[in-house]
């Protein structure tokens, strides 16, 4: 998957709509828009909601994430065996990949995201995400819990 990994530093703050979030010179321009859709300065984007989406500081669950290689995907009924075999090699590359990027975080990381053309916000992972798959929603918590009372 060709998808960034999660910062293990707080992103930078966005300024201009060129700006990604990431330190690097190299992934620091690009978008904030997904697919590196250009927009020049003057197209008004909600920078202060991509600001706050980054800083928020997350972790993962561990117990969640070790079950994952436990439940691979299983045959629906009417799906064919080729479609099934190549979800069950999707599922495969998604373990061995975040394992690889598990070695690479520390306890604590950021998402960075972005806007699509609509104007929803997503993030812009794919191993460690809190969108899509239901393990994915699961695989990540709040860093910092608060007793709401």
């Amino acid at each position: 998957y060709g998808y960034p990994l999660p910062s293990v530093v707080k992103p930078v703050v966005l300024t201009h709509n060129i700006d990604t979030g990431y330190q690097s010179d190299k992934a620091s321009k690009g978008s904030c828009l997904l697919n590196d859709a250009y927009l020049d300065d003057d197209h008004d984007l909600n920078l202060d909601h991509l600001n706050a989406l980054n800083a928020i500081e997350l972790t993962h669950v561990n117990h969640v994430i070790e079950s994952i290689p436990l439940l691979p995907p299983t045959q629906k009924a009417g799906e064919s065996d080729k479609d099934f075999k190549s979800k069950i090699k999707a599922h495969k590359k998604f373990v061995r990949c975040v394992n690889q990027g598990l070695e690479l975080l520390t306890d604590t990381f950021y998402l960075t995201h972005a806007f699509d053309r609509r104007g929803r916000t997503y993030c812009r992972g794919y191993q460690f995400s809190y969108q899509g798959k239901d393990f994915n929603k699961a695989a990540i918590t709040f860093a910092r819990k608060e007793l709401l009372r």
